[in-house]
């Protein structure tokens, strides 16, 4: 129990750092349990010291000194891809990942001027953050070595000699075969998660199955589970097994250091079954010291996802076991999955905005499957691939991961299997906070109608969370470097308008497109599940680029586009139905009046630039003009076929180049706010000079200098935020 309640006081303290109003409920709810289960007063007081001093210890934890750059590197591990290599180099006790086109081996030392990279800070108001990763692996940087280094081995340490053999393991599975489900028995086997192919990685998150194919507390109790019957069958003493199970797990964990998730689950399974031996077993201080080991080894391990899934799911069956031991096989496995779906809801919701339709009934499905098909298939292959794996098995192996590999993509694809929801609020997550508890405790008692009160009250927090708006609108700039993208929603009648998504020429096949690091993250903790309309100003690659990917992720209703745009029919691929400007000069989606401007006849221009559609968009009593990359000329043609223009925001031209935002054209539309999309340190400059000169006076906002831009409107007031600026401005529309 002590152990427990320490744990809880280091969560308390990180969510009271994190968010106090959310920190200070947490430590209310452990004060009343703890004086509920004890009536003793100086417990409350110990908690209540504890707590401060953890909290203390958070905020004055140390953080990473960067290093610009180092002299001396050890290689003390790999990190492997399909198709590449990531050194793990050491350099004074800290860890850092090379990439290198050079082979080294385990233990070389290398010299040379290895320049320090600390990771990309984060330009958009996403929660994916390229430096926080890092720090939660416990990496402080990266190396690019691209220059000649002098080697020489050095003499190998313990963890060394422990990589070296794990990297042996490796490439003799990776030899054994010549198939692809290789691949799979590594991540199966040590949780080499990078062979995971991103096809693969979504339909396993869609199904909410990853846990199953990455190694966890599930894949331990299996191993531990064949192991004990193999033992027991050769008639060893039980007492003998124990602790032949103890060494082999450790066994297992020294091939997996890298992987938290392994860590956890061994340490737990060994310290059950060193107290198996005791009359005693207290299950739940043995979780919390290994939690506790675990955040005092690597403190920033708290903030990872897969930790707090761990942790959560594990505490509350530990907490429900008794409810649910007597039952039957069936009811059992039931039981366990509804518990653990539930328990997750609220952390998946935190991190992912994600909220799971079928989870509860694809775990019933794949969870059986894996137990009696899949892990069994693992260790078999193991095992044989040390005496060599003949054409039979390496048939049946590539035959079961083949067919497991369709069924489930098919099944990922058939249907909608997840929502994105909105970030939530903290009101609503201490709503959710509190039905996650009572209706778990409701099922485990069989009370039903009070657990569908609470999952009812849960699910309706949850969507009230998601459609309630106290905006009228919300215009979006995303940083998608030197491109445009710009979202345009009606908060009330949930409406949205992407123009342009950004784009980047790429030399080979991506690992990770640009907007997966930019616009979906951004629509998927907006809430954005469709796209009611995508506007391609003009058919160049830093305004159009990522469409083909954006719109294989998001069910986009109508799409426009200049079809007169000399670029447009080699361009254009896809099933979605066209909208032509020409012939829709003036409609609506839900309030956000549009009216198109630009193109005004079926010309041809010579190049895509002067084909761009320009569109003024009423929202409210507020408006903006966008011009995508339109220059003088095509602004002189707008200032003589219209009367003056009046444009509360307007969308710079062409990035901030010299090429638009004529003096004339701006005195004409008399904007108060300036939106330029410009990448960091881009090669032609943008915004020149003189542009920004012509635009003083009013509110300029450059993602090369903010970064992503969030204005939402309500009624006659309009509020600005921007990623890397100042605090929130606002003004009111006279």
């Amino acid at each position: 129990m002590i152990a427990f309640v320490c744990f809880l006081t280091i969560v308390v303290a990180v969510v009271l750092v994190e968010n106090a109003f959310i920190g200070f409920f947490l430590c209310a709810a452990m004060l009343f349990i703890l004086w509920q289960q004890t009536r003793q007063f100086w417990r409350l007081i110990y908690c209540i010291l504890l707590t401060a001093i953890m909290t203390m210890a958070v905020i004055f934890m140390p953080k990473m000194t960067p290093i610009e750059s180092l002299s001396e590197v050890t290689v003390v591990g790999y990190k492997y891809y399909t198709d590449d290599i990531i050194y793990i180099v050491d350099s004074n006790r800290e860890t850092y990942e090379m990439y290198s086109d050079e082979h080294y081996e385990i233990g070389m030392r290398c010299y040379g001027n290895y320049e320090i990279f600390q990771g990309n800070s984060q330009r958009n108001m996403i929660k994916e953050d390229d430096s926080l990763r890092m720090v939660m692996n416990g990496i402080n940087g990266r190396i690019y070595d691209d220059t000649s280094t002098l080697c020489e081995h050095g003499p190998l340490t313990i963890g060394m000699q422990i990589n070296a053999f794990r990297d042996k393991y490796i490439q003799r599975i990776l030899n054994a075969t010549e198939h692809d489900y290789k691949f799979d028995m590594l991540t199966l086997s040590i949780g080499i998660k990078s062979y995971i192919d991103s096809e693969l990685f979504d339909g396993l998150q869609k199904l909410g199955i990853y846990h199953l194919y990455v190694i966890s507390g599930t894949h331990v109790a299996f191993l531990t589970g064949v192991l004990y019957y193999v033992l027991k069958r050769m008639r060893i003493p039980l007492e003998w097994i124990k602790i032949i199970l103890i060494i082999m797990l450790l066994c297992f964990l020294l091939l997996n250091l890298f992987s938290p998730s392994v860590v956890r689950a061994v340490l737990m399974a060994v310290l059950l079954l060193i107290t198996s031996f005791f009359r005693t077993r207290p299950y739940m201080t043995i979780i919390s010291l290994t939690a506790i080991f675990q955040f005092l080894y690597h403190p920033n391990i708290i903030y990872n996802a897969g930790f707090q899934l761990s942790y959560i799911t594990t505490y509350f069956i530990l907490l429900t076991r008794h409810y649910i031991l007597n039952r039957g096989p069936f009811v059992q496995l039931f039981m366990f999955t509804v518990i653990s779906e539930i328990s997750t809801l609220l952390i998946l919701l935190i991190h992912f905005n994600d909220l799971s339709i079928s989870g509860i009934l694809m775990n019933l499905i794949f969870v059986p499957l894996f137990s009696v098909v899949i892990f069994p298939s693992v260790i078999i292959f193991n095992i044989a691939s040390l005496i060599g794996i003949n054409g039979l098995f390496d048939y049946l192996f590539h035959f079961i991961f083949s067919n497991l590999k369709q069924v489930i993509l098919y099944l990922s694809n058939a249907f909608q299997h997840r929502m994105f929801m909105t970030n939530l609020s903290n009101v609503a997550i201490i709503i959710l906070l509190i039905t996650t508890v009572t209706s778990t405790m409701a099922i485990c008692k069989n009370k039903i109608n009070h657990a569908i009160i609470s999952l009812l009250i849960f699910f309706a927090t949850v969507m009230f969370n998601q459609y309630y708006s106290s905006h009228d609108f919300k215009i979006t700039m995303v940083d998608v470097g030197q491109g445009d993208a710009f979202l345009i929603q009606d908060m009330r009648q949930n409406k949205t308008i992407l123009i342009d998504t950004g784009g980047r020429f790429y030399m080979d096949t991506p690992h990770i497109r640009l907007s997966d690091r930019t616009l979906l993250p951004y629509l998927k903790q907006s809430g954005i599940n469709q796209i009611d309309m995508v506007v391609l100003s003009h058919i160049d690659l830093d305004h159009v680029g990522e469409f083909d990917h954006i719109a294989n992720k998001v069910n986009i209703h109508y799409v426009m586009a200049n079809m007169r745009d000399p670029a447009f029919n080699e361009f254009w691929a896809y099933d979605i139905p066209l909208v032509d400007p020409l012939e829709n000069q003036s409609f609506e989606i839900g309030n956000i009046n549009i009216r198109v401007l630009s193109p005004m006849d079926a010309e041809i221009q010579e190049g895509s630039n002067g084909s761009s559609i320009v569109l003024y968009i009423q929202l409210g009593k507020f408006s903006i003009l966008f011009t995508g990359d339109a220059g003088v000329d095509e602004e002189q043609l707008l200032m003589e076929s219209y009367q003056p223009v009046e444009a509360d925001i307007l969308k710079v031209g062409h990035h901030g180049s010299d090429t638009s935002s004529s003096s004339e054209f701006i005195e004409w539309l008399s904007p108060n706010i300036a939106l330029i999309s410009a990448g960091v340190d881009n090669r032609y400059g943008h915004p020149h000079d003189s542009v920004l000169d012509t635009l003083s006076g009013m509110l300029i906002l450059s993602t090369n200098e903010v970064g992503m831009v969030e204005m939402v409107i309500d009624g006659d007031t309009l509020c600005v935020a921007s990623k890397l600026g100042n605090d929130t401005q606002c003004m009111i529309k006279k």
